[in-house]
């Protein structure tokens, strides 16, 4: 049986809010074999941003004559799997302690590709995919440690509209990258064509349309200081305490990765702020985390691959520092990397929310370009509680 919990992954002080998640919600728990029965959760909301709350392209995302649409249904399932194959209780990366990770399955072949990761209101994971679907799952954990154990055999899937409500086609207009998630709504950043568009999912289901909410036209892409390729556009999202989007670009400069951190009704600047790179590292996705008294964390997940050594993963974290004219960033920390022989593969998305104890939990997710020869990972870690 899976239910909804709070237990697990609400701060034990309730003083630290997670704005990847809007929300102090718990992921479904493991309690054992059996069928899928739902039990509300409590859910604590930060403030919601203004682009969170308009109703402008909302209403535009659901017209008033559209009813709503379900998603339909597909079976998934899940293996677990150790951090290091070799040593099964190995559990610390870094400053990193691994809580578990499940291979996603299915047999429907639009699953896969997973490129951005939240949760909704409600526990549920929500991925999008790089072809232009949008999942929507519930993860089991064990009650006794807290790691991932299992996903609910049911799962839902819906595809991604255009502003006409027409199925997104081709790699061109459905490259869905990563996503942010608050109240139902879902902001999704897509390369090739580079923007972000709003859907109002928990209004309209399945026949939410994609509402442009951000062009990344090439004069707004030329503070990266580099061409950006249709494939390395804006690949990490993310919110800040102020509501504005942060935008990751994938694309490597001589200086690092390039974001965005301009103020509600501020031009994007991605001139101003940059991530440190490792070895090469790309920058895959981006989760603000908001801690009442202390600066917000703004956590990073980068990736780089060759046929020597495969995929290489690091993660780190940096403070983002309020001001008068917005956020900065401050020192980054790389928390771990990941590489073989341990578990590895192409990570993409990133989500945090409160753990036990003040922690924070991680979930990364992978991307397996729909290849026999790669895994859909979902693999968590906890960040332990910082003074």
């Amino acid at each position: 049986m899976i239910m909804r919990a709070n237990t697990f992954l609400q701060s034990s002080s309730g003083n630290a809010r997670s704005r990847s998640f809007q929300a102090l919600a718990a992921v479904a728990v493991f309690l054992g074999a059996g069928g899928c029965s739902v039990a509300p959760a409590s859910v604590a909301f930060a403030e919601p941003p203004k682009v969170v709350a308009s109703a402008d392209w909302a209403a535009r995302s659901c017209p008033t004559d559209q009813p709503p649409v379900s998603a339909e249904t597909f079976a998934l399932s899940a293996e677990t799997v150790p951090l290091n194959p070799a040593n099964p209780k190995q559990t610390q990366l870094g400053a990193l302690t691994y809580a578990g990770g499940l291979w996603l399955k299915s047999g429907d072949p639009r699953f896969g590709g997973l490129s951005g990761l939240a949760v909704t209101e409600t526990g549920d994971l929500v991925a999008v995919s790089d072809d232009g679907h949008l999942f929507r799952f519930a993860v089991g954990l064990d009650p006794d440690t807290g790691h991932l154990a299992a996903v609910s055999p049911q799962a839902f899937m819906q595809p991604l509209l255009d502003a006409q409500g027409n199925p997104l086609e081709g790699k061109k207009s459905a490259d869905a990258e990563a996503i942010y998630w608050a109240q139902g709504r879902a902001f999704i950043s897509f390369e090739r064509r580079h923007r972000i568009e709003g859907f109002d999912i928990g209004r309209c289901g399945g026949a939410a349309r994609g509402v442009p909410l951000v062009d990344l036209t090439p004069a707004a892409l030329r503070g990266v200081g580099v061409e950006v390729a249709g494939n390395s556009g804006p690949e990490a999202l993310t919110l800040a305490p102020d509501g504005s989007f942060i935008i990751g670009i994938e694309m490597l400069t001589w200086t690092g990765a390039a974001l965005s951190l301009a103020r509600p009704g501020k031009p994007i600047d991605f001139a101003a702020a940059r991530l440190p790179m490792w070895d090469g590292l790309m920058l895959t996705d981006l989760a603000a985390y908001e801690r009442e008294g202390q600066d917000a964390l703004l956590f990073s997940l980068h990736r780089g691959f060759d046929p020597l050594r495969g995929a290489r993963i690091a993660i780190a974290v940096t403070p983002l520092l309020a001001g008068q004219e917005g956020f900065s960033l401050g020192q980054t920390t790389l928390l771990a990397r990941l590489a073989k022989p341990l578990t590895v593969d192409n990570f993409e998305g990133l989500a945090v929310l409160p753990s036990k104890n003040g922690a924070v939990r991680l979930l990364l997710l992978a991307d397996n370009n729909f290849s026999e020869r790669q895994r859909s990972l979902l693999l968590a870690f906890d960040y332990p509680p910082q003074p």
